[in-house]
C-alpha cells in the first residue's frame, strides 16, 4: 500500500494548473503523476498512470466535464475524480462504481472555503453512508 496519494491534474489553465501543483507537492501525502489541459489529452495518461485522485479544473472547460468522467471512469473505472469550479467555490468528488456493466456515479460535495477542503477531499475515503456537505 502506498503512503502516497497520486494525483492527476487537468485544467486549461496553465497558471492554475501549476499553482495547484506546487501546492499539492508541499503536501507529504501527496504525489502528483501528471497534468494536462483537457479531459480528452487525460484518457490515456490516466489508465497508464493508475492515480489515485484525477482533479478536474470545471470552470471553463470546453464541453460538458460529465461527458470527460465517463471517458476516464471507462479508461480506468477505480479513479476517484475531484472536479473543482471556482465560480461556485465547490468542489464535487465523484467515483465510478461497476455494476452488471454499467456506471453509476456517487457525487460528494464540499464547498472549498480554503485548500484544506481540497486536501480533505483528496484524502476522503468513500464509505457507505458519506458525509455530504452543501
Amino acid at each position: 500500500m502506498r503512503s502516497k496519494k497520486s494525483a492527476f491534474i487537468i485544467s486549461n489553465y496553465l497558471m492554475f494548473q501549476r499553482g495547484l501543483k506546487n501546492l499539492l507537492v508541499q503536501q507529504a501525502k501527496i504525489e502528483i503523476v501528471g497534468a494536462t489541459e483537457s479531459p480528452d489529452q487525460a484518457i490515456e495518461q490516466v489508465k497508464s498512470l493508475h492515480p489515485d485522485v484525477v482533479i478536474l479544473d470545471s470552470t471553463n472547460m470546453p464541453g460538458d466535464p460529465l461527458v470527460s468522467l465517463k471517458h476516464i471512469f471507462h479508461a480506468y473505472p477505480h479513479v476517484k475524480v475531484i472536479c473543482l469550479n471556482l465560480h461556485s467555490n465547490q468542489l464535487a468528488i465523484y467515483q465510478a462504481v461497476q455494476q452488471r456493466a454499467m456506471i453509476e456515479y456517487r457525487v460528494f460535495k464540499w464547498k472549498v472555503e480554503d485548500i484544506a477542503d481540497l486536501f480533505q477531499a483528496i484524502s476522503y475515503n468513500f464509505r457507505p453512508s458519506p458525509l455530504i456537505t452543501t
